[in-house]
């Protein structure tokens, strides 16, 4: 199941970062839960050039050894730009 999320950290050098999951409740955008690790070898190659944090992302979780990892990770609009200006991190 595609869940979506706020990226929260991203280091493009390393290739690697942390998304919350996320949902937008009356125009605001409400973060809930852990942080998420994910790899750039897991982002649809049209979606990097969007991926930047405060950027808005689609993804499935799966459980590893060493905790939760995203996978199968796109931009819901790979042909704008996402803004975010209300974001609350809960």
């Amino acid at each position: 199941m595609f869940i979506s999320g706020l990226v929260t950290s991203f280091n493009r050098a390393k290739e690697y970062g942390f998304m919350r999951q996320c949902d937008i409740q009356g125009g605001t955008l409400r973060t809930s839960g852990d942080d998420v690790f994910f790899h750039i070898n897991n982002i649809d190659p049209l979606s990097l050039r969007y991926v930047n944090i405060g950027s808005v992302l689609h993804f499935e979780v799966i459980e590893t050894d060493k905790g939760s990892k995203a996978i199968n990770i796109s931009s819901p609009l790979q042909s704008s730009q996402q803004k975010t200006n209300n974001i609350l991190f809960s």
